[in-house]
This record gives structure tokens, C-alpha cells and sequence, in this order.
């Protein structure tokens, strides 16, 4: 988890003026928290930075007030710079649930969400599909892709799906 971390980390930080981020799923938590830190240490408050993530698990979009899906987990003490002993840590999930509509495909939340950087951790083969991918391109120039789950058998996409559907600019 921590080389696909550093991985996520040095790419966005290589990106001038992020956009919102789109994560999928759940084990995609500490790739966002780290994008957090990232953008705290460029100055962005912890909660405009939070907010720019948005991320989808096999319920759909986290948002607040979902029917499904636990957002609030456990109400445990996490000290770490974007944790801190003062404040609780209740659900991995609830730091980064929006006030939004439900949404549960991944091709609505990428249309709704319009993200700049896509990234996938969820051994779901084939969810950023040719249609998923186009639409990235389509309001992004240099749409940032990571179809990052192992084996590479269960990959979101390929380098060569996501090279041929966003027809990548040199």
C-alpha cells in the first residue's frame, strides 16, 4: 500500500493545480489521506482539501445520509497529522462523504464529479470502461488515470484502454 502511495503522491504532486480527484474504493483510503497531506503542506486547509476528493465504493458515491453502506465505522483515536487525538477518527469513509445525491455508478460520479485524476484500487476488472474514459477526456487535456489494482489481470483498465480511449495528447 505505501509504494502505491508514493506512487499516487509523487504524480499528483507533479500535477500543477489538481482538480478534484476521483477514488475508488474503500482501500483507496490512504491514497487519498495522503493527497490530503500533500495539499495541506502547499498550504490548503485540511477540509478544502478533503473536499476535493470524492470516492466511490460498491454502494455508490460517498455521501452523507446514504441509505447504504457504513460511512461512521468505529469511533476510535487516530494521531497522525490528518487525524489528530482531539479529533476522532468515526468511519474511515465519513471525511470524505459529500453532501451530494446518491450516485452509484462510476460513469455518473465521473459525469457529475468531472475529476481531473482517476484512480482505482478495486480489483473490479474493466470498471473504467472506453465510455468512462472518453468522458475523462473530454474535460480533461491530460486526464491522469491509475488503474492501479493487483494482479494486473484485475485492473480497471489497461495502459493501452486508457492511452486509446482518451487519445492522449504529446
Amino acid at each position: 500500500m505505501y509504494s502505491v502511495g508514493l506512487v499516487i503522491f509523487r504524480h499528483f504532486l507533479a500535477t500543477p493545480n489538481s482538480g478534484k480527484i476521483n477514488l475508488v474504493p474503500q482501500a483507496a483510503i490512504g491514497i487519498a489521506d495522503l493527497c490530503v497531506r500533500a495539499m495541506m503542506a502547499e498550504g490548503t486547509p485540511m477540509d478544502e482539501a478533503r473536499s476535493k476528493i470524492w470516492m466511490k465504493d460498491i454502494h455508490g458515491l460517498l455521501v452523507k445520509n446514504r441509505p447504504e453502506g457504513n460511512l461512521e465505522g468505529k469511533l476510535i483515536f487516530f494521531p497522525t497529522p490528518i487525524y489528530t487525538k482531539t479529533q476522532s477518527y468515526a468511519g474511515h469513509k465519513a471525511y470524505y462523504a459529500k453532501d451530494h445525491a446518491v450516485v452509484r455508478d462510476l460513469r455518473s460520479v465521473v459525469q457529475e464529479v468531472k475529476p481531473s485524476i482517476m484512480i482505482g484500487a478495486s480489483a473490479a476488472k474493466g470498471a473504467f470502461t472506453p465510455e468512462i474514459l472518453q468522458d475523462m477526456a473530454a474535460f480533461n487535456e491530460r486526464p491522469i488515470i491509475f488503474a492501479l489494482s493487483n494482479p494486473t489481470s484485475k485492473a480497471e483498465c489497461t495502459a493501452q484502454q486508457a492511452y486509446e480511449n482518451t487519445k492522449v495528447r504529446d
